[in-house]
């Protein structure tokens, strides 16, 4: 049954790519857009350019709904955008936690990605939905004809006129974010469950056939690949002149992002595969024992460790200098970036593994219980 299936894959592949248009050049431009995603930005820093929560904080509203799923929840200015695990994304007040839309789907499996005035969130369907931000109301949908449906395995990255995503058979695919049009469609092994990362001319994409590919951004072509030890799960994040990912033992690893040439590994162990969060050359991550290690881009070496009473299920947020991890001990963490001193915590319902949304002066955590708590900075 499976290798009918790939058989079958590599047939449709190889139409799709003789197709006019699936294969056109597209050219990149440097627009610029009012961004907010999973891990931060294109490069998968993690980083929110805002004003979070540095002293102990305290609670502006809670809301609840049935459950949460996906890796992060996202804000603009005026809304707060969460994936449920019974196949709805709510839209909720940012200043009051009021519902303000939701739409169902079952098959909803990504991430909500916001850009300019549009939400996006993909399916196990075989769909891209393009939705008004602020009505929910489709723009447009994106769909590949396939024979059988294709689950949408990653988070959405965004970067400058494309969104960038993966697949349950190894497909990555480049979409024009204004029109749901395919730019270019890149088989990456058999499977990928790790967002792409984006910096420069260059597409970073980690498989599960254990290759992370740089490939180029407008077609889509490689430019050199790299063979770790073992299945890479975790989405690449790019730091300098380095691109950063845990591989299947846990180790965060540094590759040079012109050569992929390995340039040092920091062992940890683990069987949690979290991509880390860089901010001023220092890489944040966690691991299934509740430890929250500092690591030196520069060099790979451990500049702190932290212990949460609990283990570390979500990636990392980081925001003017503070860093947010959940843990499984129902704890929202707020840790000193520089010196990993716990600035404060706060209890939740349920455990923490979805990623905060941080707008300024607000974090916004989500428990698997499905309580959403809005903490503010106090006057």
């Amino acid at each position: 049954m499976y290798n009918a299936r790939s058989l079958g894959c590599l047939i449709v592949l190889f139409i799709v790519l003789l197709s006019p248009g699936c294969t056109k050049k597209k050219q990149h431009t440097s627009v610029q857009r009012s961004i907010s995603m999973c891990m931060g930005d294109a490069a998968h820093t993690g980083v929110a350019p805002v004003s979070g929560v540095r002293g102990s904080g305290m609670i502006m509203w809670k809301a609840q709904i049935n459950s949460v799923a996906g890796t992060c929840m996202v804000a603009d200015d005026e809304l707060v955008y969460v994936l449920s695990g019974m196949g709805s994304m709510y839209a909720l007040d940012r200043a009051s936690g009021v519902l303000r839309w939701q739409i169902k789907d079952r098959g909803l499996a990504t991430s909500p990605l916001i850009a300019d005035t549009t939400v996006f969130v993909g399916t196990e369907n075989n769909e891209l939905f393009a939705l008004d931000r602020k009505t929910g109301r489709l723009t447009w949908k994106w769909t590949w004809d396939w024979p059988d449906r294709v689950l949408i395995t990653t988070d959405l990255t965004v970067s400058g006129d494309a969104i960038y995503f993966g697949s349950c058979f190894g497909h990555v695919f480049s979409i024009d974010i204004d029109n749901g049009k395919m730019n270019w469609v890149f088989k990456a092994g058999p499977f990928v469950q790790a967002s792409p990362a984006v910096a420069g001319d260059t597409v970073f994409i980690a498989s599960v056939d254990g290759k992370m590919y740089a490939l180029t951004r407008d077609e889509g072509k490689v430019k050199w690949t790299y063979q770790a030890k073992g299945q890479l799960r975790s989405s690449p994040v790019v730091a300098g002149n380095m691109v950063l990912f845990r591989n299947e033992y846990g180790n965060l690893a540094a590759l040079d992002t012109g050569t992929g040439d390995l340039i040092w590994t920091f062992v940890v162990n683990s069987t949690t595969q979290l991509p880390p969060a860089v901010f001023e050359n220092t890489a944040y991550f966690g691991d299934e024992q509740g430890n929250i290690y500092a690591v030196d881009v520069r060099s790979g070496g451990e500049k702190w460790r932290q212990k949460a009473g609990g283990g570390i299920t979500g990636p990392a947020v980081i925001a003017d200098g503070i860093v947010y991890f959940g843990s499984k001990d129902k704890q929202i963490y707020a840790l000193d970036a520089a010196t990993g001193d716990i600035k404060w915590k706060h209890e939740m319902v349920g455990a923490v593994a979805v990623a905060p949304a941080v707008g300024n002066n607000l974090v916004i955590v989500a428990d698997e219980a499905g309580r959403i708590t809005a903490i503010a900075q106090r006057p």
